[in-house]
């Protein structure tokens, strides 16, 4: 075997190499990434609940509907459902970790389109809010 054939062998196996570690460290700070969205979306949640039962008052000078429920409902509902989802998100995840296997392309693809989702969910509910 030749010096370029072996340095050629060398280059691959350390590039596979590099490539695994890569993948392995990207799924890592993705689940500290979910980890820490669940914790804020969980936080806001317990906030939004909390306040109002503390202080006897709603953060909102009235009462708005949206589509018959109150837009603090609403806001109640997307806060569970995303701290929800990026609970699930965390333990898929991590098995995606333990097992080696990483996700694929479109469980990518599906998450962010419903992490584009929630933040235009709540401009949306929001925008309710502060029309008038």
């Amino acid at each position: 075997m030749s010096s370029g054939q072996a340095g050629t062998r060398e280059f691959s196996e350390a590039r596979k190499l590099f490539e695994d570690r890569f993948a392995s460290e990207t799924l890592s700070s993705e689940r500290r990434r979910v980890f820490i969205l669940a914790a804020v979306f969980g936080s806001l949640l317990l906030l939004a609940v909390m306040v109002p039962l503390i202080t006897g008052k709603t953060p909102f000078t009235r009462t708005i509907f949206l589509h018959g429920l109150e837009v603090r409902t609403w806001f109640l509902g997307l806060m569970a459902s995303a701290a929800a989802y990026e609970a699930i998100m965390w333990i898929y995840l991590r098995h995606a970790t333990r097992s080696g296997k990483g996700w694929g392309t479109i469980a990518r693809y599906m998450n962010a389109l419903v992490e584009i989702s929630i933040p235009s969910a709540v401009i949306v509910l929001m925008a309710s809010v502060y029309r008038n």
